[in-house]
């Protein structure tokens, strides 16, 4: 099969096909707990694309032949790291190894811009045949990441107030593209926090969870919102329940290319 098929750098009218493969990626009973849930999120990778060249921006790489998009693949260079986001192919092209071929060719060309050796990818726990995969192409296991929800305590009232920055930004960002980001100072630590397309603050940082200038804060902010915190395996506080684990694999990218090809070729 090749039907005109071939990789391509994603470019500025190709949001919304990204928009409908990456938006397949999450579970649909985690899908509010990320960006792709936001039914503005083509309008989010437009913006992406246009700005695509700029050094601190994901690299994105798509699967297209003469009449449409077909897969694409997200990567950002990260702490030496080429970090793989999101990965999302038809089931048709899947099966004539189109999505090995855009890994293959997009982690080549994020290696000429970057001097990282490493490729550090994340998998959804129980997803068997996909973890063997990883494991298959030189991916070694690190410490699992676990997806964690709470309501916010209401007992925060008399706390400290925190310094809330970037908020009015925020509000411009989630007219546009449905979700946004600003930042809360408390007196223990800086945080980045998310506004989801679903009703969660997402979190990043362990400590938040234990920091109560925080969740006043963000209770201040609206009530009706729950708390989604990115971190440890285990339960960083009291009343989280885990709703998802990821497993992070790393990979020499030598390694990695190599086993790709070999898989290709045999194929």
């Amino acid at each position: 099969m090749n039907g005109g098929w071939h990789v391509d750098l994603a470019r500025v009218g190709d949001g919304s096909d990204i928009a409908r493969l990456f938006g397949e990626v999450p579970p649909a009973p985690l899908r509010e707990l990320t960006i792709w849930g936001s039914p503005r999120f083509s309008q989010y990778f437009e913006d992406v694309l246009e700005r695509q060249a700029a050094p601190a921006m994901p690299r994105v790489f798509v699967l297209r032949n003469h009449h449409r998009v077909g897969g694409a693949i997200s990567l950002r260079a990260l702490d030496g790291e080429i970090v793989l986001d999101n990965l999302s192919v038809e089931s048709e092209l899947r099966a004539h190894c189109w999505g090995l071929r855009l890994m293959i060719e997009s982690i080549e060309a994020a290696a000429v811009e970057t001097s990282a050796s490493v490729v550090v990818s994340d998998v959804f726990a129980g997803r068997k045949a996909l973890e063997n995969f990883h494991r298959s192409i030189g991916g070694v296991e690190q410490v699992p990441r676990g997806w964690w929800t709470c309501s916010p305590p209401v007992d925060q009232h008399h706390q400290p107030a925190a310094e809330v920055r970037g908020l009015s930004e925020a509000d411009r960002q989630h007219t546009r593209w449905g979700f946004s980001s600003f930042t809360v100072i408390t007196s223990c630590a800086e945080y980045s926090v998310g506004r989801l397309p679903g009703a969660y603050f997402r979190l990043t940082d362990p400590q938040a969870a234990n920091d109560p200038q925080l969740l006043a804060a963000l209770a201040s902010l609206d009530t009706h919102r729950r708390l989604f915190l990115i971190g440890p395996a285990d339960p960083p506080a009291a009343n989280w329940t885990r709703v998802a684990l990821l497993c992070r694999f790393k990979a020499r990218r030598d390694t990695l290319l190599g086993a790709l090809k070999q898989y290709f070729a045999g194929n």
